[in-house]
């Protein structure tokens, strides 16, 4: 078989983790090569949002400017239930460079990242995945397919895709960011357990008169969960958790025809978004402009028993799962990815040891076990509010937090992580 250029890192996946992964390893001056079986990035996806140690991150590479300067700044963060509003978090109070939440589209996140390894020389490879992982101790050997649409002479979009050319690699390390269905995780033999049930949202996306400014809004109701996010001045995106009974509703099972479709039926979803609007926050009364996409998604809560092994380690979705109002999986994802560059940066220019690969699964593993946790990640002070302490668990993965930032957070309303 031929082989494709044997980079120090392989980096399997071309999402935002994996990219980033990318660029900090090709800043230290490793070299890189950079996997991914779709054909290009995605056009739309859920992720929305960067958090404040996420932007200080993307400022060392020079991108936070260029990212804020196409997004929309949440510098506070009120949870409401039925009634009214509860509590109120301020992220201007973090001891952070950037004191706010960036809300900016996945698909600029992805296409800033690309761009700068572009300029550094580093092309993604569409179209190839891996097939194969053989790891040793010194390296990790790959198989990788190169992939093309399957023609089948009808004038439809093709559904599947030949294999028409199959190569090998070496890689002393191998970064798997392949998303929830991450073959390098299989490949490990890494089980990837369920922490709770799924979780479906209908999420919808309007445009408005005037929006909730620079306020996030978190909804509690029930068992069920929504977020209300500004996408600019007079643009917002609703996501409704749906419960049992909503989910199995026949008047809301006509609506599913609209999912996953770029022209959705404006009248439908609106209709749609009226009537849970009531229910959910009766006390919100938006003056809609219009409605122009709707999707129904469903969110697992997982967690890899381990984040990897020898010279083969997980960033991202491949590791883990979670609810989607924080905005954890695609931000902890991040800073993972970079976290994990550096490690392996280190070990590569300056001879650190590789236990500094292994301490990184045992970090992220307590890391998310916090976040998983529930209730029993968290704990109300004697001052708490009784609504915050009544459902302190709740706010765990609603924070568009993580580490000391989730804790300052937490600690504005009462509450302190175990």
């Amino acid at each position: 078989m031929p082989s494709i250029r044997n980079p120090e890192v392989l980096v399997v996946g071309a999402g935002p983790v994996g990219l980033l992964s990318a660029l900090a390893l090709t800043e230290r001056g490793v070299r890189v090569e950079v996997l991914d079986k779709e054909p290009c990035t995605a056009a739309r996806s859920y992720a929305l949002a960067l958090h404040p140690r996420t932007l200080e991150i993307l400022d060392e590479a020079g991108l936070a400017s260029t990212l804020i300067a196409k997004g929309w700044r949440v510098e506070t963060l009120g949870v409401y239930d039925d009634v009214g509003l509860r509590a109120k978090l301020d992220l201007g109070l973090l001891s952070s460079r950037f004191p706010f939440v960036l809300v900016v589209p996945q698909s600029e996140l992805e296409s800033t990242l690309q761009e700068r390894l572009q300029a550094k020389g580093v092309e993604v490879k569409w179209n190839h995945r891996v097939s194969g992982l053989h790891v040793s101790n010194s390296s990790a050997s790959v198989t990788v397919d190169k992939l093309e649409d399957a023609t089948s002479g009808y004038a439809v979009i093709p559904t599947e895709r030949d294999v028409v050319e199959s190569s090998s690699t070496e890689a002393r390390f191998v970064v798997g960011a392949d998303g929830h269905r991450s073959v390098v995780r299989k490949a490990l033999g890494i089980s990837f357990d369920s922490r709770g049930d799924a979780e479906l949202y209908a999420v919808v996306e309007f445009d408005l008169e005037e929006g909730p400014g620079h306020e996030m809004r978190v909804i509690f109701r029930d068992s069920a969960k929504s977020a209300l996010w500004a996408l600019g001045q007079h643009r917002c995106r609703w996501s409704f958790q749906l419960d049992s009974t909503e989910a199995l509703d026949s008047r809301f099972k006509s609506r599913l025809a609209v999912r996953f479709r770029e022209e959705t039926l404006p009248h439908i979803a609106g209709d749609f978004l009226r009537q849970i609007v009531g229910t959910r926050a009766p006390w919100y009364r938006p003056e809609m402009v219009g409605v122009d996409w709707c999707t129904i998604v469903q969110f697992e809560r997982r967690l890899a028993r381990k984040f990897g092994r020898e010279n083969v380690w997980l960033a991202g979705d491949a590791a883990h799962l979670t609810g989607p109002i924080g905005v954890q999986s695609m931000n902890l994802g991040l800073l993972e990815a970079y976290e994990l560059a550096t490690r392996m940066a280190r070990i590569l220019r300056e001879d650190a040891p590789a236990s500094l690969l292994a301490e990184y699964g045992r970090e992220r593993l307590l890391d998310w076990h916090m976040l998983l946790s529930g209730d029993e990640g968290v704990s109300a002070t004697d001052d708490a509010d009784a609504w915050v302490a009544k459902h302190r668990g709740r706010f765990l993965d609603c924070l568009p937090a993580s580490g000391e930032e989730l804790t300052k957070l937490l600690q504005q309303v009462g509450l302190r992580p175990f």
